[in-house]
C-alpha cells in the first residue's frame, strides 16, 4: 500500500497537470488569431505595494481581454474598456503571468501580449523613538523601535556605548558611535536597518589657548584652540569692580574666533558643552590683555579735530519729546540694551526716566524724585543703580540722586566729593569721572577722589561726560549749533583730540559697542534726537 504523504504527492502532481491542460484551450485561442491589426503593444507590469497594474498602448478599440495566471486553476478573466488593468491585494513572492488580448471582427480573441512578473518583498518601514543620543558618561537611553520583523539592536563600539536586546543604551566613555537597529525581514517584508548617532561626553571639558590677533583701531579677535565635545565657547572678560571674569558672549563651538571691539581689558576662553538641560564646563583658559589704543595714543597741546560728524556720518535712533510738561532732555545713559533719557521740565522741578531701545522704540518711563536738573547721568552695572547729578549753571550742588535701574525707583541722595554737571562710570577701570567747567576729577567706586585733570582747551560749559576705555569724554557746547567732544586720557590727563559736531547742542554722549551714541539737540529746531555714528569711531 501507498503511504499517505507518497498519495498526497501524486494527487497534487494530477491537480497541476489538470490546471495545465486546463489553461491550453485559453492560451491556444488567443494565440491561434494573430491578427496583426488588433496586437497589443507595449505590455507593462508594475508592482506597488500589494498592488501591481498592467498598461499598454491604445490600439483604437473598444473593449480588451485581460487573462491574469497565478496558482492553481483556471485564470481570471476580465473586460476592460481602457488601457490599464490592476490587482489591488496581490500576494507576495508570488508569480503572475498577465496577458491581454482584443477581440477581432469575428469575436475572435487575437493579438494577445503576455507579461511575467514576480512580486518583491515590500520595503519595510522602521520608527525609532530617536535618531541622535547626546549625554554624559553614565546616562541611560530607552530606544524604542517599531517594524514588522524581530527587532534586534547592536552597538558598533562597545566602549562608548553598550545596548540591550530591548534598547537601552548605556554611555560608558566619551566618543562618538551609532546604534545600528534592525527589523528582521517576514514572508511579505524586506529586512530594514536604521542607525542611532551616539556622543557620549565627559565629565569636564578640556582647557584652551587664547591668543589676540588682527589688532586693529577700532577691533581685535580673539582666537583659540578648538576643545574636543565643547557645543559652544564662553568668552569671559575681567570685571575690576567684582574681582571676576565675567561671561560676554557665547560663540557657537563650531568657530574658534570672535572679531570684538577693542575693549580694554583681560580676557578668557572656556569651553562648554549643555546638553539635555545639563552644562559642563572647562577651565578657563589662560588670560590675554586688549590694549586700548588710548594708552599709547598721541597727545596734543592744542585743539586736534579728529573727525567733523556731520548728519550724514549719523543715523537717527529717535526723535524724542518726553512726556507731559517734563519734556527737556538732559542727560544718556547705557544699561547695555537701552539709551535711559534723564528729562525735566524747565523749572528742572520735575524729573523722568524714559528709556529707548537700540532701535528707538520707548520702552519704559517713571516720574522720579530729587532728579533737578539732571545734567548728567551714568549708569553702574556693578550697583544696578543710575546716578544724576543736578548742578545747571546757577544751580551749584554736591548732591547726587540715585535710582534703582531694574524697576526705576527712587533711593537716598548722596554727596559729591565735587560740585559737578557731568557723570560717567568707566566699566574698563571701575571709575568715576566727574566734570565741571574746566575741570575732570577722577574717583574710586567710593566717590573717593583719586585724580584731578585740567582741561586744556576749550574752557566752555561742560554740558555732560562719558566714558570709554580710560577716556573720559567730555560734551562741550560752545555756542549755538557748535559743539564738541574733547578727549582726555584719564592715567596721565593727556588731552587726545575732539569730535566736532557742528549740528546743534551737544547734552551727552555714551559708547556703545564701539560706537558714539549722542543726544543732541538740532539746530535751528526744538527737537532732541538720540543719533549713532553709522561706524565704530577711534577713540584714542
Amino acid at each position: 500500500m501507498l503511504k499517505s504523504s507518497s498519495f498526497k504527492l501524486i494527487l497534487i502532481a494530477i491537480l497541476l497537470a489538470a490546471v495545465i491542460v486546463m489553461s491550453i484551450p485559453f492560451l491556444a485561442i488567443v494565440y491561434l488569431f494573430d491578427d496583426s491589426e488588433y496586437a497589443i503593444k507595449g505590455l507593462k507590469v508594475t508592482q506597488d505595494e500589494h498592488s501591481i497594474t498592467a498598461k499598454w498602448k491604445d490600439i483604437g478599440v473598444d473593449e480588451y481581454e485581460v487573462y491574469v495566471f497565478h496558482g492553481l486553476g483556471f485564470p481570471k478573466r476580465e473586460t476592460v474598456s481602457g488601457t490599464s488593468y490592476s490587482i489591488h491585494k496581490a500576494d507576495i513572492g508570488e508569480t503572475y503571468r498577465i496577458m491581454v488580448t482584443t477581440p477581432n471582427s469575428k469575436g475572435n480573441s487575437c493579438g494577445a501580449e503576455l507579461v511575467t512578473i514576480k512580486t518583491d518583498k515590500l520595503k519595510q518601514k522602521l520608527h525609532l523613538s530617536a535618531k541622535e543620543l547626546r549625554g554624559f558618561e553614565g546616562n541611560t537611553f530607552d530606544v524604542t523601535a517599531i517594524g514588522k520583523g524581530k527587532i534586534t539592536f547592536k552597538s558598533n563600539d562597545e566602549n562608548v556605548a553598550s545596548v540591550t536586546d530591548t534598547g537601552t543604551v548605556t554611555l560608558k566613555k566619551s566618543g562618538e558611535t551609532t546604534i545600528t537597529v534592525t527589523a528582521k525581514g517576514t514572508d511579505e517584508y524586506k529586512d530594514a536597518t536604521k542607525e542611532v548617532v551616539v556622543m557620549s561626553y565627559p565629565d569636564s571639558l578640556g582647557t584652551t589657548n587664547v591668543e589676540v590677533t588682527d589688532v586693529a583701531d577700532e577691533t581685535v579677535v580673539l582666537k583659540w584652540e578648538p576643545v574636543q565635545f565643547a557645543t559652544d565657547y564662553e568668552i569671559l572678560r575681567y570685571n575690576i569692580a567684582t574681582d571676576k571674569y565675567v561671561p560676554i558672549k557665547t560663540v557657537d563651538g563650531k568657530s574658534n574666533h570672535l572679531k570684538i571691539v577693542r575693549t580694554q581689558g583681560q580676557y578668557k576662553v572656556r569651553a562648554t558643552a549643555t546638553i539635555n538641560r545639563q552644562t559642563i564646563k572647562g577651565k578657563q583658559s589662560s588670560p590675554v590683555t586688549i590694549e586700548a589704543a588710548a594708552n599709547t595714543a598721541e597727545s596734543y597741546k592744542k585743539s586736534h579735530n579728529i573727525k567733523t560728524l556731520k548728519e550724514k556720518d549719523l543715523d537717527t535712533v529717535a526723535l524724542i519729546t518726553g512726556s507731559g510738561k517734563t519734556n527737556v532732555p538732559q542727560s544718556m545713559s547705557f544699561n547695555g540694551s537701552e539709551y535711559m533719557i534723564a528729562y525735566v521740565n524747565h523749572g528742572g522741578s520735575q524729573g523722568k526716566i524714559i528709556t529707548y531701545n537700540r532701535k528707538g522704540k520707548q520702552k519704559r518711563e517713571a516720574a522720579l524724585k530729587n532728579m533737578g536738573h539732571a545734567n548728567g547721568s551714568t549708569y553702574n552695572p556693578n550697583t544696578g543703580k543710575i546716578y544724576v547729578v543736578k548742578t545747571h549753571k546757577s544751580v551749584k550742588t554736591k548732591e547726587c540722586s540715585v535710582y534703582d535701574e531694574k524697576q526705576l525707583v527712587s533711593e537716598s541722595p548722596f554727596t559729591l566729593p565735587k560740585v559737578t554737571s557731568g557723570i560717567a562710570y568707566d566699566e574698563s577701570n571701575n571709575k568715576f569721572y566727574l566734570s565741571k567747567g574746566n575741570e575732570i576729577y577722577v574717583t574710586d567706586e567710593k566717590f573717593r577722589v583719586e585724580k584731578f585733570i585740567w582741561k586744556r582747551i576749550r574752557y566752555n560749559h561742560a554740558q555732560d561726560i562719558g566714558a570709554y576705555n580710560g577716556v573720559a569724554l567730555v560734551c562741550t557746547w560752545v555756542s549755538g549749533n557748535t559743539s564738541y567732544i574733547d578727549m582726555y586720557r584719564v592715567s596721565d590727563g593727556a588731552y587726545l583730540g575732539s569730535y566736532y559736531l557742528p549740528i546743534g547742542e551737544i547734552e551727552s554722549c555714551v559708547v556703545d559697542d564701539g560706537y558714539l551714541v549722542i543726544l543732541m539737540n538740532k539746530r535751528g529746531t526744538s527737537r532732541d534726537y538720540i543719533y549713532k555714528t553709522k561706524t565704530r569711531v577711534a577713540i584714542p
